[in-house]
């Protein structure tokens, strides 16, 4: 009896569709080490994450890295992702659908909170990963926080391999300041983008609707995006006479986790500002 149930649990644990989503948090793939300065710290562990890539990497479908305000373990995970997905002849994770990353600018001490960007080591480590990915169908790359300089040639090689099959687009504060983000225009097969203020432009816009099969587009910001230059009326009354019955367009406030919603078939009432928290607080 003993052996059967034994039995059972191992097929279980040994089913790839026990494997197709692997999530990554702040204490995946760690143990912990003493500091005799710092007490009890957690380290990442890279035997456990290379042998846990190279036993169900090709099982996953869908791979998210949550924030992590441990900047040195996650710049290792990234390191030995990369390494694993460039280290093979063939692809090694054929079956990946879906990568999900965001960066963890918040950074909490005893006198406040400070939104700190990436840059450096880091974004180097983030965008040899997206250069590694293939053929993936939905994409979400948020709280970069970058300077405006750094921006071009982030997601050069994700059009590049996925141009074809993305079908789904998320990059939410990739920038400090304003940027416009073409990158977006380039998924031939794009149908829903979900995207911040400063990231979008009217030329932006009218290359999505003409260039890509877009249905779908959400404005979304939260408490890091910065005050954006509103998109005119005008604009929004050309995207409903390009696209009047297929495209969906929706505003998100994003405020402590809580969500406010506003949609309107004519899209025009989407100003994009974000100095004001009582423009959206009005929206029912």
């Amino acid at each position: 009896m003993f052996l059967q149930v034994c039995r059972h649990w191992y097929d279980v644990f040994q089913s790839p569709r026990l494997w197709r989503r692997l999530v990554i948090t702040r204490k995946s793939f760690t143990y912990r080490r003493f500091n005799l300065y710092r007490g009890y710290q957690r380290d990442i562990s890279h035997r456990k994450f290379q042998l846990c890539l190279s036993r169900i990497g090709h099982n996953v479908r869908h791979l998210i890295i949550r924030e992590n305000p441990n900047y040195h373990n996650l710049g290792e995970i990234l390191r030995v992702l990369e390494t694993f997905l460039t280290f093979f002849d063939e692809y090694p994770m054929p079956n990946l659908e879906t990568f999900h990353f965001t960066f963890a600018c918040e950074q909490r001490d005893l006198h406040g909170s400070t939104v700190i960007g990436t840059g450096g080591q880091m974004l180097d480590s983030v965008k040899r990963v997206l250069s590694s990915l293939e053929d993936l169908k939905r994409l979400t790359v948020n709280e970069l926080h970058l300077e405006g300089r750094d921006a071009p040639g982030l997601l050069d090689s994700v059009v590049r391999k996925c141009g074809d099959t993305l079908e789904y687009l998320e990059i939410i504060n990739v920038t400090k300041e304003r940027y416009p983000m073409f990158y977006a225009t380039m998924f031939s097969n794009l149908r829903k983008l979900v995207i911040s203020p400063q990231q979008l432009s009217h030329d932006v816009l009218m290359h999505l609707l003409h260039g890509t099969p877009i249905e779908d587009l959400v404005i979304l910001q939260n408490q890091f995006t910065i005050a954006a230059e509103s998109i005119s009326h005008m604009t929004w009354f050309d995207v409903k006479q390009i696209k009047p019955c297929t495209f969906q367009c929706s505003f998100f406030f994003n405020t402590n986790q809580k969500h406010k919603r506003c949609e309107s078939d004519t899209c025009h009432c989407f100003h994009l500002n974000s100095h004001s928290q009582q423009e959206a607080s009005r929206i029912k």
